[in-house]
């Protein structure tokens, strides 16, 4: 696990546990924010010479707005991303856990109590390897596949060896072997969607326009220093605030807004 991965989760957690770090992180921002700008700003301002651009729609001004927009629609669409991804990622998590309750009310149809007992079983350590292996999954690299769901496919086959009642068996087990790879294939999908965070690249290109309008507020002389340090401030705990949501939607099992297996875990308690 790389550095910006342990720094993201750690943060995420620590909201998670103590919620008012999501406000003071922001305001402590704005703080430092206002005493670097009356440290640095003329340092920065009298070689450019910037206090010509003293309108906001001239020089500086206009570079700010450039690059406000490029700013906005690169954040709309990560934010756009990283929300499909939570959303989708709660879809397969609901369509894996209802999969295998239909899986389980199949199997409780047909059969004796034994081959019930050994299905129960087999989902019921399926569920309990997901919860405490797969989620969430600690790796980029995929998971390695649960044999225990397929072993349901034993107990199949041999009430399969054994014949069938009626008509109404035979499509009972043809559907539980649907439920089976309808499961799997929800697994797959959320394996898929749990391992797919915003890419580095991406983030490099907030982190640079973030820098640049940083600097932009930094150059900016309206002649009153007062005024500049609040706006550079003000912009320093947007952008914190910015960071902290992006961070939080782009992991998805730690922080305030994450993916609980609640699904799984009332089909778990089922099962206990």
């Amino acid at each position: 696990m790389d550095l910006f991965t342990r720094l993201q989760r750690t943060t995420n957690r620590l909201i998670q546990m103590q919620p008012w770090v999501l406000f003071a992180t922001p305001v402590l921002s704005a703080s430092v924010a206002f005493t670097l700008h009356r440290l640095l700003a003329d340092l920065v301002q009298q070689p450019l010479g910037t206090g010509a651009a003293r309108d906001l729609g001239e020089g500086i001004g206009t570079f700010l707005t450039v690059i406000g927009i490029i700013y906005a629609l690169i954040l709309g669409f990560t934010f756009q991303q990283a929300y499909t991804r939570q959303t989708d990622l709660r879809s397969a998590l609901r369509a894996e856990a209802s999969s295998l309750w239909n899986l389980l009310l199949l199997g409780r149809a047909m059969g004796g109590s034994s081959e019930r007992g050994e299905i129960d079983r087999n989902v019921r350590t399926y569920v309990e390897h997901v919860l405490d292996v797969e989620f969430p999954p600690e790796h980029l690299e995929p998971a390695e596949a649960a044999p225990m769901l397929f072993e349901v496919l034993g107990v199949l086959h041999g009430l399969s060896a054994d014949g069938v009642a009626d008509e109404v068996d035979r499509v009972t087990l043809a559907a539980i072997h649907d439920e089976l790879r309808a499961a799997t294939r929800a697994r797959s999908d959320r394996l898929a969607i749990s391992t797919c965070p915003i890419p580095r690249i991406h983030w490099f290109q907030i982190e640079l326009l973030s820098t640049l309008v940083m600097v932009g507020f930094l150059m900016l002389d309206l002649q009153a220093p007062l005024l500049e340090a609040l706006l550079l401030s003000f912009t320093s705990s947007a952008i914190t605030v910015l960071y902290m949501s992006l961070f939080d939607l782009d992991y998805p099992f730690a922080g305030l807004w994450r993916v609980e297996p609640e699904p799984l875990e009332a089909l778990h308690r089922e099962l206990s």
